[in-house]
């Protein structure tokens, strides 16, 4: 998933870049042309394979539209991914949804990853999210009608659970105070105290508050310090609240849903709070969840880099050997840092 989804930046569409290292690093989109706008659809380099796509993810999508969506205009999220992935002139019929489009592959063992989106739209918007997070039954409900569609027609099923969002370097990249540039070390003012930026409410912020790294840009034009930051960038201690609460809902039925159907269960959420805590170690080097440096993210602060999904995959493929009896082999995880 190197560099990233520009569109998780708030700051336009395209492929991400590095444009400075620092603390916070300076990251931009690459912007999409004019044609490319027009007709994103031109841009899938196998958009007239003859079948469904093997992997059928949909970034953005909620789990609660797919058993029923067909495309972005009929989707709750209106992601236009939905419109790329779904996309099947081969099929007689272009209205498909992803189960439909999942069951024409006849599969004997598929994996489903959902909920995240239901969960993260609300926190990627600091808050300011009408209608997220999704309840925890719609989620079951939709994940349910995934793994019982894709159980009946015979395949078996591995289902991953929700990672804690709220520790992905999206949301602790930027502190809650001004900083020395380059660096996370506390300005502080002329009693050695912490100089907080000025919140929603016009109140300081605390250490209690995130500011996403969609606030990267408002910042550095005055927010926080000569007016208050907007709503869409702080996630206060409540909101961490809902977010936590709505995961471990949100994973309480999954982990249900799991034994019900007799899938596999990939505990992701698990990995990740041990990446949070001690990092991984590879070729001496051991990788952490910081931006840029830490090597596990992609620039978007939120979706794990090469290395980051080789480490999910040998997760997935380890709960899966166990589960089986079966011996399949890991990812080399070596090819996929980016140096």
């Amino acid at each position: 998933d190197n560099p990233g989804i520009g569109s998780y930046t708030s700051r336009g569409l395209g492929i991400l870049e590095l444009a400075a290292l620092a603390l916070p690093p300076s990251i931009a989109p690459l912007p999409l042309s004019a044609a490319q706008l027009a007709n994103p659809i031109s841009m899938v380099s196998n958009i007239s394979h003859p079948a469904p796509y093997n992997n059928l993810g949909i970034p953005g999508a909620l789990a609660a539209e797919i058993p029923t969506a067909t495309s972005s205009a009929v989707s709750l999220s209106g992601s236009d991914f939905f419109d790329l992935v779904l996309r099947n002139p081969n099929l007689g019929n272009t209205n498909t949804t992803v189960i439909q489009q999942a069951l024409l592959l006849n599969p004997t063992f598929a994996t489903v990853w959902l909920g995240n989106n239901d969960v993260l739209g609300y926190a990627a918007a600091g808050g300011v999210s009408p209608g997220l997070p999704i309840p925890v039954a719609n989620v079951q409900a939709a994940i349910g009608a995934v793994l019982q569609s894709l159980t009946a027609g015979g395949a078996d099923v591995a289902i991953a659970n929700i990672p804690s969002i709220l520790s992905a370097p999206y949301f602790t990249t930027i502190k809650p105070f001004l900083t020395f540039p380059g660096t996370s070390i506390p300005l502080l003012d002329g009693n050695n105290a912490k100089q907080y930026f000025i919140g929603p409410t016009g109140a300081k912020l605390t250490d209690d508050d995130l500011i996403t790294l969609a606030a990267q840009d408002t910042l550095g034009k005055g927010a926080g310090t000569y007016f208050p930051l907007p709503d869409k960038y702080v996630l206060s201690a409540t909101e961490q609240w809902l977010v936590d609460k709505s995961i471990g809902d949100y994973n309480t039925a999954i982990s249900s849903l799991a034994t019900q159907y007799g899938a596999v269960l990939v505990d992701v959420n698990a990995l990740f709070l041990d990446i949070d805590a001690h990092g991984i170690e590879y070729g001496g080097v051991t990788f952490t969840s910081q931006l840029v440096l830490g090597g596990i993210f992609s620039l978007d602060g939120i979706h794990p880099s090469d290395f980051g999904q080789s480490i999910v995959a040998n997760h997935f493929i380890k709960a899966i050997n166990a589960k089986y009896e079966a011996d399949i082999p890991l990812v080399d995880v070596g090819t996929s840092i980016v140096r």
